[in-house]
């Protein structure tokens, strides 16, 4: 085994390569966890304006939306438009069940470090997370899993 290999790991090492042939093609796509079929990512796209971006755009500047606008550094961006915010999140895996960059990972994250929103403004509720996890959960039903 090389040492490229070594330090990245078997599947670490054939992502580095795929994405460096793809990049001397011009062909680099980010990978899409959007597994959807056209009807369920509807209904659920519909679901997410109802339920969930609620509780993301509550809280004006100092909610989610307000901190992740797009204007700063951090790795989740939101533009500020439901849908497009919610195929996003889908596709760049933000709703992932049991993954630690999710974002229900993040909101209950013990870790004061790694949990949103940050120490100095109000946690979700239990009933907020709630609605979360469901809508996690269902989702990761439908998304292929």
């Amino acid at each position: 085994m090389d040492t490229g290999r070594k330090m990245l790991g078997t599947a670490g090492y054939v992502a580095a390569v795929v994405l460096c042939v793809g990049a001397a093609r011009g062909q680099v796509q980010a990978p899409s966890f959007d597994k959807l079929s056209d009807a369920d990512r509807m209904a659920f796209g519909e679901r997410f304006r109802g339920e969930i971006w609620p509780l993301l755009a509550a809280g004006g500047k100092d909610g989610c939306v307000g901190c992740h606008n797009g204007k700063k550094g951090p790795a989740l961006r939101f533009r500020g438009d439901p849908e497009t915010d919610f195929r996003m999140l889908v596709k760049e895996g933000f709703f992932l069940k049991d993954d630690p960059g999710s974002l229900l990972d993040r909101i209950v994250e013990k870790n004061k470090k790694r949990r949103m929103p940050p120490d100095n403004l109000p946690p979700w509720t239990a009933e907020q997370v709630r609605v979360l996890r469901g809508f996690v959960i269902d989702l990761d039903k439908k998304n292929g899993k």
